[in-house]
């Protein structure tokens, strides 16, 4: 499995979902929520059910990208700054990164997590603006014909991920599959707005669970009676929405900061241990791109970022470009820069 952080990547860089909790008032990410979601392998774009509604605040779908820091800094590698707040042309799948582990070319991508990766706040999957429509054109421009699945579900935690939305992957179907994988953010939720020692608590009951739900994710998609040709996971780390900054009006801990870190770090040890499973690094990329991106007592400011958030918890159009940008850059490592 190969990590990226692509460093390279300007304004489009993506960093995913500190919003832990800051209001996910999660759905109960039921299958049937996603209406319009395409069945497997039609090669018909369809935009996986929006997520209800939940778009604001009480939407909560990704997890704090903070750092943990106790000066409110990132930690090593956040790459915050340099850079560059202009349209991002990371999508030319050139990467300078580790190489990884070269996969089958895929004649699916299935989208699977909560309203980020459903794109509810900028017009549905199947919008231009959603980063995952976006990382779709780009693997049939640069790869071939690939259809594209968005079950995506506004609110879902990552086990509804798999107790409600893979029961709606069609299997058994011919052609390799790029399966890309974006939740966390709902499954912290629960902790942010409570005292520290809650979310320490709260955290060590939930790391496990999460251990336990992702090998069976895994489990699935390696089972070639599901996958005859096999499959690929693209995952995610979580960006941090307030930039590694304690300031107000979020006043964000540093152990609920540090929180976040543990859980990319896990997340990421899960992907490595397998050399068909790849982590896109949106949390250092997004740092500074927050909401406290102007706020030049944080210690991620740079005069002239641009910001990235739409709302308290989802990216604005700029954002999702920068994710798509991020996710392309890692997942080359499965197809052209790899070994």
């Amino acid at each position: 499995m190969t990590t990226r952080n692509p460093q390279r990547l300007g304004g489009l860089t993506c960093l995913a979902a500190l919003m832990l909790a800051l209001g996910c008032g999660g759905d109960d990410g039921a299958a049937g929520d996603d209406d319009g979601a395409s069945s497997g392998g039609s090669g018909a774009a369809t935009s996986g059910g929006d997520d209800d509604g939940q778009d604001g605040p009480g939407d909560g779908n990704d997890d704090a990208g903070d750092d943990g820091d106790d000066d409110g800094g990132t930690d090593a590698g956040s790459g915050d700054d340099a850079e560059d707040d202009g349209p991002d042309d990371g999508m030319d799948g050139n990467d300078d990164g580790p190489s990884g582990t070269c996969q089958p070319v895929p004649l699916r991508m299935i989208v699977l997590g909560d309203s980020i990766a459903a794109c509810s706040n900028v017009g549905g999957g199947t919008s231009g603006n959603c980063a995952f429509n976006q990382l779709h054109d780009h693997y049939a421009e640069t790869y071939g014909p690939t259809s594209y699945e968005n079950l995506a579900v506004g609110g879902s935690v990552t086990r509804q991920v798999l107790d409600n939305q893979i029961p709606n992957v069609a299997t058994g179907m011919s052609g390799h599959a790029l399966v890309v994988i974006y939740t966390g953010g709902n499954d912290l939720q629960p902790y942010l707005l409570g005292s520290d020692q809650a979310a320490i608590d709260g955290f060590e009951t939930l790391s496990p669970q999460l251990e336990e739900t992702w090998q069976g994710i895994f489990a699935f998609f390696d089972d070639p009676e599901n996958f005859p040709d096999g499959a690929t996971i693209l995952m995610n780390t979580q960006y941090d929405p307030f930039d590694g900054c304690t300031s107000p009006p979020y006043n964000i801990s540093q152990v609920k900061l540090g929180l976040l870190v543990d859980f990319n770090t896990d997340l990421t040890a899960r992907g490595d241990a397998l050399d068909w499973v790849f982590v896109a690094d949106q949390y250092a990329s997004y740092m500074g791109h927050g909401h406290h991106f102007g706020v030049d007592s944080c210690p991620n400011y740079t005069a002239g970022q641009d910001g990235w958030m739409d709302d308290l918890i989802h990216p604005n159009e700029a954002g999702h470009a920068n994710l798509a940008a991020v996710l392309a850059e890692t997942a080359a490592t499965a197809y052209v820069d790899c070994e």
